[in-house]
């Protein structure tokens, strides 16, 4: 009996090393997530951001700004199956900086707005 125990949870014990591996660790439980690889660097510093963006219905539109004059839009909607954007962000001059990533929703005619922020600071 005991080996039909161990057999039993083996394949349990399998399955949670297996998805704790999986690529489904990039989802996201909040409206919009932003992950950033560095959060200190040399200036000119230029990265790679990731933002998470789960698919529904009211997605209207994304954006990752990093300061007055640099910007990205991100192709969401409706309709868009992809939840993972990579975006370059970069050549801040020193000192201190926060990238912020926005979701547009749209629900019943009206807007609601999300928002995931970092902070870094390059010397």
């Amino acid at each position: 009996m005991q080996t039909r125990s161990v057999g039993r949870q083996f394949p349990i014990l399998a399955a949670i090393v297996v998805s704790s591996l999986s690529p489904w660790q990039a989802k996201t439980s909040k409206p919009i997530e932003l992950r950033v690889p560095l959060h200190q660097c040399v200036s000119p510093c230029e990265m790679n951001v990731t933002v998470l963006i789960p698919t529904h219905p009211d997605n209207r539109s994304a954006s990752v700004v990093w300061s007055y004059n640099d910007s990205a839009e991100l192709p969401v909607g409706a309709n868009n199956d992809q939840v993972e954007f990579t975006v370059p962000i970069g050549k801040f001059d020193k000192g201190d900086h926060t990238v912020y990533a926005v979701l547009v929703r749209e629900r019943n005619g009206q807007q609601e707005t999300f928002q995931d922020s970092q902070h870094l600071s390059v010397r």
